[in-house]
Parts: C-alpha cells; structure tokens; sequence
C-alpha cells in the first residue's frame, strides 16, 4: 500500500483538480497495480496519525475517485512537505525535502554552485542586502514557494521605493544573466531542468520565458522543450553528480537541478524535490518514470 501525500486540502483539490494531473496520477495508480500494489491518495498533515496511518484516502478507479477511509500504508510518496515520524519509508527522505523545499539550506548546502544568496526575514534586511548584491539586477523569493508565485526579479532601484508585500521570510539572490544560452541547445534566456532518478539524469528539458518576462516557470507561461540527456554539457553533468553525492544516502530518490547557463558557467537556480508527473502521452520518458517510482515504492517496502 502506497500513499500519495498532497497538503492540499479536498478530494479533487490541487494538482488532481488539473486534468494534466489527474491523468497522470491514474496512470500512475494502473503501474502501481501492475507491480503487485496499491496506491491511496492522501492529504492534510493533520489526517496522519503516525505509524503509517492515515484518517482517510482515496483511490483512483474506473477513472473515479473513490473514497476508501482510514488506511495503513508501507510507503508514503512525499508530494507536499509531509513531516515524516520514521515508522515507515518515505520517498524522497527527509534530507532531500529539506534541502530542495528551504532555498536558504539549498544556497548553505550548495553555495559554490550558486549567485550569491542572502537571507532576509523583513524588509529592513532587505534593504541592509542591497549593497552586499553586485548585480543590477537581484531576485526576492519567499523562503519555501514554488512555480514561480511570489518570486521578483528587479533593478535595485525597485526595492529601495514602496514594494508590493513580500513573502518574508525569503533570500535574495544576484541575478543570473542567461542570455548567453546553452552551448549547442539553446538561445538567450532559458533555465535548465535536469531531473534526476537514483543518480541518473532521467530525463532533461529547458524553459524559456514568456516575451517581455524573466521567468521560466511553465505555470507562468514559459515554454519547454525535452532534450536528450547525452547532450548536456559537461559542467552541467558534473554538478549535478557532485550534489547527487550528498543524496546518495537516501536510496530511491527522485527530485530536479534547476540551472541558468551564464557567461561564467552554469549556476543553480533551485531544486525541487515535488515534481509534477506529466501524463504519458508528453512524451514517452514519462511513462518509464511511473514505471521506476512502481519499482521504488514496491523495493522500499521489503
């Protein structure tokens, strides 16, 4: 019995209330079955009661979510900063959500892969970390978010005057200028995704910024494209082996390396270690990963 946590509250609440979403994780529900399994859809810290149990579930069935009430499971599939209590195995583990989830332990854990970061917990810090920043440009995000929501990429200038409110606490980072491109892959603004499975780079692709934006991130309009991953550069693959080093520990482990390619080398932007699961139809590389997260999940509960 496998659990999918979500912290999101609501049966169909988020990322199943995306259609994207839903055929993925139903996909995902069909692999697990094929392994010998069966995989639950939990969510809310509240509804686990330690030891592997929770207070309610869901599975996915003729293309249904059905109700299926308390439930004791063998492995948990992190989705949403689920606190574990280490009665029963957990992918990713806690070392991996911690550092991909706290952009300041990622910046401390891995500085000299990264721009210079600060931590900022209100608005005088920020102010105070303007000058110790040597670019023009400087990125506020806030300390745990994801896809993008409530980070600013601004001129200095922008956060000396009245600002929108920010989400404190957050780092602030020297900005990283992409638009040199990645040798051989891609032109002018980008960010780099490499996701990682067991110490290999499973799969690969590259976003780039909707006109007139810095972002990448899909969820704001950014496009992306898969590329193979033979065809990374070097720095690119030799960084992402240096800091798999530090997961080796975890066993079964699945999370992504989000890189900016600047006239200095590759930098990493983030890490991230709940990554969306696309349906199998994106393209066929989605489908083995459902089958390597079937045969993590089985491995781990012996």
């Amino acid at each position: 019995k496998i659990a999918v946590f979500f912290r999101i509250p609501g049966a169909m609440g988020y990322p199943l209330s995306k259609s994207d979403y839903w055929k993925s994780y139903s996909e995902l529900s069909q692999v697990v079955t094929n392994h010998g399994g069966q995989l639950y859809i939990t969510r809310e810290q509240h509804t686990y009661l330690g030891n592997g149990s929770f207070s309610n579930s869901w599975i996915i069935e003729n293309n249904s979510l059905i109700e299926t009430g308390p439930v004791n499971v063998d492995v948990i599939y992190n989705k949403g900063r689920f606190e574990a209590d280490g009665t029963v195995p957990v992918f990713n583990c806690e070392k991996i959500k911690n550092i991909c989830t706290n952009k300041w332990l990622m910046y401390q854990t891995f500085s000299e892969y990264c721009p210079k970061t600060l931590f900022i917990e209100d608005e005088v810090q920020l102010h105070d970390a303007l000058p110790k920043l040597s670019t023009e440009r400087v990125v506020f995000k806030p300390f745990s978010g994801s896809e993008g929501t409530g980070v600013l990429i601004e001129k200095k200038e922008f956060f000396t005057h009245d600002i929108p409110s920010l989400q404190f606490p957050g780092v602030f980072s020297e900005f990283l200028d992409t638009s040199v491109g990645v040798p051989d892959i891609v032109e002018g603004l980008h960010d780099l995704r490499l996701a990682i499975f067991d110490g290999e780079v499973l799969y690969s692709y590259f976003r780039t910024p909707p006109e007139g934006s810095l972002l990448a991130n899909v969820s704001k309009g950014g496009r992306f494209e898969m590329i193979e991953p033979d065809t990374l550069p070097k720095e690119v693959l030799n960084i992402a082996k240096e800091i798999d080093s530090v997961f080796s520990e975890c066993g079964h482990r699945f999370y992504s390396i989000d890189f900016g390619y600047t006239k200095d080398g590759p930098k990493i932007i983030e890490m991230n270690s709940e990554l969306g699961l696309l349906p199998n139809a994106e393209h066929p590389i989605f489908r083995t990963l459902k089958e390597k997260l079937a045969e993590a999940f089985m491995d781990m509960k012996k």
